[in-house]
């Protein structure tokens, strides 16, 4: 047997015990740039936010990465969305927004953001928001899409 079989196989093996794959494990769904937050308090200054909604019938995770401007991971928040519900992902507490996960990474300029989930049939859209409004307002940002799903325009 050839090595790149052996080494094939033994993948393969290793695998199928679960030691080095999973396949919950979520993938990228959407790439921003543009990620600001002043590194301010709970409900003031700036955030940025992520609205992600589950259009799949059953429940998905979903994880959240903000890098800062160079190109650190500084926050990392996941959750279990139920189908057809939407949940916000915020770099800092908002009046606005009901933020299921929020991070304090302190200050981010010129920062990005990964959006992963285990099912494709989830659409986000992300914004940087003034913390303290009570109304919805501010700067959208654009999100790339990675993995459409089928069928699917964004």
């Amino acid at each position: 047997m050839s090595t790149f079989r052996l080494t094939l196989f033994a993948a393969a093996a290793i695998c199928f015990a679960g030691s080095i794959c999973n396949a919950a494990d979520p993938a990228v769904i959407y790439r921003a740039s543009g990620v600001l937050d002043d590194g301010g308090n709970p409900n003031a200054g700036t955030a940025t936010v992520f609205h992600c909604t589950n259009y799949g019938k059953t429940d998905t995770k979903l994880r959240v990465l903000l890098y800062n401007g160079t190109g650190l991971v500084v926050a990392d928040m996941s959750l279990v969305v139920e189908s057809n519900i939407t949940r916000s992902f915020s770099s800092h507490q908002t009046l606005a927004f009901e933020d299921y996960v929020w991070a304090t990474p302190g200050p981010i300029k010129q920062g990005s953001a990964k959006i992963m989930s285990t099912s494709l049939a989830v659409v986000c859209s992300g914004a940087v928001v003034p913390a303290d409004a009570t109304i919805p307002q501010g700067t959208p940002l654009h999100l790339s899409r990675f993995n459409e799903a089928t069928g699917q325009e964004d």
